[in-house]
């Protein structure tokens, strides 16, 4: 659907930091947020998915605690 929400599944961990799927609308442009805390969000990527609307994701930094969100670009 062209008007998806973002979702993100599938968390993977290893020593090389996370991976998971970013699911949305097929071409929809969506900002992957970072958070320790989940108050202050900073973004690590911009992503516009493919004609599927899936697309993996992967963060290479390493914290005792991080969680994350998509969130629609402007």
């Amino acid at each position: 659907s062209t008007n998806a929400p973002p979702w993100l599944s599938a968390p993977s961990s290893s020593g090389a930091g996370i991976s998971f799927m970013l699911a949305g609308a097929p071409q929809g442009k969506y900002v992957i947020q970072a958070s320790t805390n989940t108050l202050d969000w900073q973004p690590i990527s911009t992503n516009t998915l493919p004609v599927n609307g899936l697309m993996p994701i992967g963060d290479s930094s390493v914290f005792p605690t991080r969680y994350y969100r998509a969130v629609k670009a402007q």
